[in-house]
């Protein structure tokens, strides 16, 4: 279990739960004594606090996740302690829709592709992932030729791929991360990315737990692209965990595009 509470605070720490990142602060403290306080905060934000601390670090070791961090640096806060920090609800960037054209339009490309899944089962399930954000907010995406020099752009990618966010190969419980996306920020090295591991074992329709499932990662990175974060509310889109089949925005999923888009229309829970 050491070896499992190592790796938990890793994954952490990589994905935006400790503000200090350096191993310095690790190394002087005792591995059981960092792990119980992350492992505490993490229930708390995740409301899993009847869970136990040993199954909550098997579940952050050994499920399959989105790469991108669940915090972005400028937008965190502090809870409980200087170095545990509070969910942040959007990346803090987004497209500007007048420079879209009118009406808006955001062009997409898929680079390459998995050989295990037929070409048009691919760009269908990536159509149909686009086509959810569509419903609720005032851009269109097309897709074009992947010669053609589009915003977004997709592809398979293995371990370490000239990106700052590395791949790890399938399910190694290293941080078991399927994909990753680049937020609306222009200065950022992977804006408009989508990055899929090649090595995981992707699916159109998923017959069993290994097999990932493309429209649902697809639907959750397309998400990132236009500038949300990570929620921590099981079975939202934007669940920082892959946890199965997911492919439709939940009402708090649609509430925060509009909020981060400035759109008018509310969304009201009954």
């Amino acid at each position: 279990m050491a070896h499992l509470k190592r790796l938990a605070i890793q994954i952490l720490a990589n994905r935006g739960y400790l503000n200090v990142t350096d191993d310095i602060f690790l190394r002087n403290r005792d591995v059981d004594e960092i792990a119980n306080d992350l492992i505490e905060n993490y229930k708390y934000l995740q409301n899993k606090t009847e869970m136990s601390n040993d199954e909550v670090i098997e579940q952050i070791v050994f499920r399959p996740k989105c790469g991108n961090s669940t915090f972005v640096r400028n937008q965190r806060h502090l809870i409980h302690n200087e170095n545990i920090l509070r969910f942040a609800k959007s990346s803090g960037y987004k497209f500007n829709l007048s420079s879209l054209g009118n009406p808006p339009v955001i062009s997409y490309s898929i680079k390459n592709y998995y050989p295990q899944i037929h070409k048009d089962d691919i760009e269908q399930a990536v159509r149909y992932a686009f086509d959810e954000w569509e419903q609720f907010i005032p851009i269109s995406f097309r897709r074009t030729n992947p010669n053609e020099n589009s915003i977004i752009k997709l592809s398979w990618e293995q371990r370490n791929h000239n990106c700052v966010l590395k791949f790890d190969g399938r399910r190694t419980g290293r941080g078991n991360s399927v994909a990753h996306a680049g937020y609306p920020d222009i200065h950022s090295s992977i804006f408009g990315q989508i990055h899929f591991d090649y090595d995981e074992i992707w699916s159109v329709n998923p017959r069993n737990d290994m097999e990932i499932d493309l429209q649902s990662v697809t639907l959750h990175e397309v998400g990132h692209i236009l500038g949300l974060e990570h929620s921590l509310i099981e079975g939202e889109v934007m669940y920082e965990d892959y946890i199965g089949i997911n492919r439709r925005l939940t009402m708090d999923d649609i509430q925060s595009i509009k909020d981060l888009y400035n759109l008018r229309s509310r969304i009201f829970f009954t």
